[in-house]
C-alpha cells in the first residue's frame, strides 16, 4: 500500500467548492459515528434479515481500534493508534489503500492514560459526503493535535492543520469523541485523559471543511476539567444546534459548567445549560453525567441524558433548565449502574448500553416519561456492552468479550449471536453498510453479512 502525497490547496478547493453545508448520507452509508449528526444510531429502517453469516476479518493493522468503523460508498474506512487511515473493500475485506498521517505520541511520555503503547487517533472520524472527505483529528510528536483531512478515494492528504487552542494542555487532554460535521464545519470535542491529570479544559473546535486558512472557533468549559470525552462525541439537530454533555471538573459553582448538558449555536456560543442539583456531589465522585453524548428525540421535543450514576434524565429540547431543570428523571431500570458510550434511538424506542446488556425505554411526552419496554439477555456476564446500532430491525452491540449480538428492537429477542476473533478495546463501535454490520477488533475489522435482507420496497412487491 502507498502513502499517498499531500493534495494541492487548489485541488482541495475544486473539490469542494460545490459543497455548501453538509451533504446528507444516503441510508446506506454510515459516514459518522452512530450514522448521522444526531447519533441516532439508526440505518437500513423498515428492512429484515432472515439470518446472520461471519464475513471477513481484517486484523494486523499497524495500531489499535478504538475509533468506531465507517462505511461510504463500498469502502470500511478504519483509524488506528498508530496514525493510519485504512480503506477497506467491503465485499473482500481486501485493501484498498492505507496512509499514514504522522508518528503517534508513546504514551510512556504522557502524564496519564490507559491507551497503550501510542496514542495517535482514538475519537471516530467523520466524512464529508458530499466532497468525499474524511476528517480526523490526530495526536501527533510532541504531543500536540492536527486535523487531517483525507480524500477517501484515493487516501491522499488534502491538508492538515494544528488544533490546539488556549486551556487545551495537549499532553493532558484526550481526543476520545467522535468527530462531527454540520453547516460547513468540522467539530472536535475535547476532553481528559483516565486519570484526569493536567490543567486541560473541556473544549469543542469547530474548523471550516473548505478553508484550512479559517480561523478556528472555540467553545471552553469555564471549569478546569469538565471534559467533553464521550466516545459519542456531540449530537447535532436539524437546524445546527450542538448539544454535549460534559464531566467532573474544578467548579465552585454551575457557571463552571461540570455535569453539564450545554447547547452551543453552529459558530459554539452557549445557548443554554442543564445540570442535576447534586452536581458537586458528581464532581467530587467522578461520576460524570458526560460518559454518553445526549441522546436527541426530536419528535418528542426532549433530550435524554445518562451517565456514570445510572440516573436518567429528560430535559426540553430548547429549554435545558439550568440547574435541576428536567423535565422528568429517575433511575435507568433494570439495574443499570453506569452508562458509558453511546445510546440509540429508533422512536419510540430508546436503546441504552446498560452494564452487560441492552435494555429499550420507551419514551413518553405526555407527561415526559421514560419506563422499561424490554431487557436484553446477559448470556455471557462481561461486564461491559459497547454502544447499540440499530438496523434493519435488529439492536446490535459486542460486549468486551468479543460476543457480537443481535436482539429484535421491537421484543429484545435474541436474533444472532456470533464471536470476534479477539476481545475489542473498551468502548467498542459497531456500523452498518451494504448489508453488513462492522465491528472494530482490538487492531482491525469484522464484518457479519445479514442473509435474506429484504428492503420496504421489496417486501411490498408481489
Amino acid at each position: 500500500m502507498q502513502t499517498p502525497r499531500l493534495f494541492s490547496l487548489t485541488m482541495f478547493l475544486a473539490l469542494t467548492i460545490a459543497t455548501s453545508g453538509v451533504a446528507k448520507a444516503a441510508d446506506d452509508d454510515w459516514p459518522t459515528y452512530h450514522h448521522s449528526a444526531d447519533r441516532a444510531g439508526n440505518a437500513a429502517a423498515g428492512s429484515t434479515f432472515s439470518d446472520v453469516q461471519p464475513g471477513w476479518t481484517t486484523g494486523g493493522l499497524d495500531g489499535a481500534v478504538y475509533a468506531e468503523p465507517l462505511y461510504v460508498g463500498g469502502k470500511v474506512l478504519v483509524a488506528t493508534e498508530n496514525n493510519s487511515i485504512y480503506a477497506i473493500d467491503s465485499a473482500s475485506g481486501g485493501p484498498i489503500w492505507q496512509t499514514h498521517l504522522a508518528d503517534a505520541v508513546p504514551a510512556g511520555t504522557l502524564p496519564c492514560g490507559n491507551i497503550r503503547p501510542t496514542v495517535g487517533i482514538t475519537g471516530t472520524p467523520v466524512v464529508d459526503t458530499g466532497s468525499g472527505v474524511l476528517y480526523a483529528a490526530a495526536m501527533v510528536q510532541p504531543a500536540s493535535y492536527e486535523l487531517y483531512a483525507v480524500d477517501i478515494a484515493s487516501g491522499i492528504v488534502v491538508f492538515h492543520r494544528p488544533l490546539d487552542q488556549p486551556g487545551l494542555d495537549a499532553p493532558a487532554a484526550g481526543q476520545r469523541s467522535a468527530l462531527a460535521i454540520e453547516q460547513g464545519r468540522v467539530y472536535v470535542p475535547f476532553g481528559g485523559r483516565f486519570g484526569d491529570c493536567g490543567n486541560y479544559h473541556g473544549q469543542v473546535v469547530a474548523a471550516s471543511l473548505s478553508d484550512p486558512g479559517a480561523p478556528l472557533l472555540t467553545y471552553t468549559t469555564p471549569a478546569r476539567r469538565a471534559g467533553m470525552w464521550a466516545p459519542g462525541g456531540v449530537a447535532i439537530t436539524a437546524d445546527g444546534t450542538l448539544y454535549a454533555a460534559t464531566g467532573n471538573g474544578d467548579a465552585s459553582g454551575p457557571d463552571g459548567r461540570t455535569e453539564a448538558v450545554l447547547a452551543l449555536s453552529p459558530t459554539l456560543d452557549e445557548l443554554d445549560s442543564w445540570q442535576p442539583t447534586d452536581w458537586q456531589a458528581l464532581d467530587r465522585s467522578d461520576t460524570d453525567v458526560g460518559s454518553v453524548p445526549p441522546a436527541l428525540l426530536p419528535d418528542q421535543g426532549l433530550v435524554f441524558q445518562t451517565g456514570k450514576n445510572g440516573a436518567g434524565y429528560l430535559l426540553r429540547m430548547g429549554a435545558l433548565g439550568g440547574v435541576g431543570g428536567e423535565v422528568a428523571s429517575g433511575t435507568v431500570p433494570a439495574g443499570c449502574g453506569g452508562v458509558f458510550g453511546a445510546t440509540a434511538y429508533a422512536s419510540p424506542l430508546l436503546f441504552v448500553p446498560c452494564g452487560s446488556r441492552v435494555v429499550a425505554l420507551q419514551i413518553g411526552n405526555n407527561p415526559a416519561s421514560f419506563t422499561l419496554a424490554w431487557r436484553g439477555p446477559d448470556e455471557t456476564g462481561q461486564p461491559t456492552v459497547g454502544a447499540p446500532i440499530v438496523a434493519a430491525g435488529a439492536v446490535w452491540d459486542v460486549d468486551l468479550g468479543g460476543r457480537v449480538f443481535a436482539l429484535d428492537a421491537a421484543t429484545g429477542a435474541t436474533r444472532f449471536v456470533g464471536q470476534l476473533p479477539g476481545k475489542p478495546n473498551r468502548f467498542v463501535g459497531l456500523a452498518y453498510g451494504g448489508g453488513q454490520i462492522y465491528v472494530a477488533t482490538p487492531d482491525g475489522v469484522a464484518s457479519f453479512q445479514l442473509v435474506g435482507l429484504t428492503t420496504p420496497l421489496q417486501a411490498s412487491e408481489p
